[in-house]
C-alpha cells in the first residue's frame, strides 16, 4: 500500500468514529399528562327546630318579627296540667359535614315564678324523650356572649345510633316535645310568665370531639354555627 493508500484509510476511519460519536449525543424525551388537584372545603350546615301541633295545643300561637321572620311560640291562658306540644330539635341540614350537636336552653322574663323551676320543667321534658341517653344531662354555662343558661350535647355513644364520627347530614335529632305543667302548681303561679329561648350550635365532627364544641360554647376556641329562637 502506497503512502497515499495509507493517508485516505486513516482519514476514512477517523470520519466513522466522529459520527459514532456524535450519535451518543440523541436524547429521548416524553412527557406525562397534566394531573389536576382540587380541594374544596366543605361546611357544617344545621337549621333549629321549634314548633307546635295547633290542633293539640289551640293556647299556643307562632310570633313573627317584622320581616316575617319566626321568633318564637307564644303560650296564652296556661293552667297547671296543660301539655304543651313544643317540639325542638336540631336538623344537619343537606350537604353538610357530620356534626356534633349542642342545644342552649335558657330562661329569662320571670314572673311570679323561679327560673329553677322552669329548667326542671325542660329537664322533665329532655326525659321523658332521652330514655336512652340521647342527649347528655345538662349543664349549667355561661356563653362567649355572656348568656347562662343549660346546655345539652348531643351524645355521640347514644345507642339508638351510635354516630361517634358525628351526625350526619339529613338527619333531625330531638331535644323535647312538650311542655308540662306542673299539675300541682297552685295560686302562687297565678298570672305567671316566663320566656324559654333556645338555640343549637353545631361543630364538625371529624378531628373534633363533643369536648371541642362545649368548649367553642364556653371559651371561644372555634368558630360554630347557631341558630336561635325565643317563645
Amino acid at each position: 500500500m502506497t503512502k497515499k493508500n495509507i493517508l485516505t484509510a486513516a482519514v476514512s476511519l477517523s470520519l466513522v468514529a466522529c459520527l459514532s460519536i456524535g450519535a451518543t449525543l440523541a436524547y429521548f424525551t416524553d412527557k406525562t399528562d397534566v394531573q389536576t388537584n382540587t380541594f374544596k372545603a366543605g361546611n357544617v350546615d344545621v337549621t333549629l327546630i321549634d314548633q307546635f301541633d295547633k290542633t293539640t295545643t289551640p293556647k299556643g300561637s307562632y310570633v313573627f318579627d317584622n320581616h316575617g321572620v319566626q321568633t318564637g311560640i307564644e303560650y296564652t291562658n296556661v293552667v297547671p296540667g296543660d301539655v304543651l306540644d313544643k317540639d325542638v330539635s336540631l336538623m344537619v341540614r343537606n350537604g353538610s359535614a357530620n356534626a356534633h350537636l349542642a342545644i342552649l336552653v335558657t330562661v329569662d322574663n320571670t314572673k311570679n315564678i323561679n327560673s329553677d323551676d322552669v329548667y326542671d320543667m325542660v329537664d322533665e321534658a329532655v326525659l321523658r324523650l332521652n330514655n336512652d341517653a340521647m342527649w347528655q344531662e345538662g349543664k349549667t354555662v355561661t356563653t362567649t356572649d355572656g348568656v347562662t343558661g343549660k346546655l345539652y350535647v348531643y351524645n355521640p355513644n347514644y345507642t339508638g345510633a351510635d354516630w361517634t364520627k358525628g351526625v350526619p347530614a339529613n338527619t333531625v335529632v330531638n331535644l323535647f316535645s312538650d311542655i308540662e305543667i306542673p299539675a300541682e302548681w297552685g295560686n302562687a303561679y297565678a298570672n305567671a310568665e316566663f320566656d324559654i329561648k333556645v338555640r343549637g350550635y353545631a361543630i364538625q365532627a371529624e378531628h373534633l370531639d363533643v369536648t371541642d364544641l362545649e368548649n367553642a360554647i364556653t371559651n371561644n376556641e372555634s368558630d360554630i354555627e347557631f341558630e336561635q329562637y325565643g317563645d
